[in-house]
């Protein structure tokens, strides 16, 4: 996960790397065309996306890409808390992201979703949790742009805007 991928990145570099210096380091196998740690580039391309999202956004995603975006962007994100919203069928899914409790930032509406190929492959909500394949209508609700209209599309990762109901 990005918590052990960062420690072991910082045992090798030495304990007096910054995070402006890991993040520098991560910019460089980005530009090589490598993934960074447990992040696809796609993935990682998408998250420095929501820098230009309005201010206050709630993000809800895996817990990986909850950390990564927290941590890049410092924009409110989900972590396991967005189960619902990720794994439930459409209905569940909107009437969860209406208030969604979260760790940083209190109860708020959900404003996007990031979905990835490597999240759909494995969504883990909990970081000590094994990650299951988003399948069936969890998957597939995705697709509805009236209720989740598509922002952003690399081809591998998407951020979706939930629809304000």
């Amino acid at each position: 996960n990005a918590v052990t991928w960062t420690r072991e990145l910082r045992a090798k570099m030495g304990p007096s790397m910054n995070d402006e210096e890991l993040l520098t380091l991560s910019l460089r196998d980005l530009e090589s065309g490598a993934g960074v740690g447990p992040y696809t580039k796609e993935e990682f391309d998408a998250i420095l996306w929501i820098n230009l999202l309005e201010e206050d956004s709630l993000i809800v995603s895996d817990h990986r890409l909850s950390s990564l975006t927290f941590g890049l962007t410092k924009t409110n994100a989900s972590w396991e808390n967005g189960a619902e919203v990720i794994t439930g069928d459409t209905e569940q899914a909107i009437e969860a992201g209406k208030s969604l409790s979260t760790p940083q930032a209190g109860v708020k509406p959900v404003t996007y979703i990031i979905l990835s190929e490597e999240m759909q492959k494995g969504v883990a909500l909990l970081q000590w949790d094994p990650a299951e394949e988003l399948t069936g209508e969890a998957k597939t609700k995705f697709t509805d742009n009236d209720n989740f209209p598509v922002w952003f599309d690399n081809g591998d990762t998407s951020i979706m805007r939930m629809k304000a109901y």
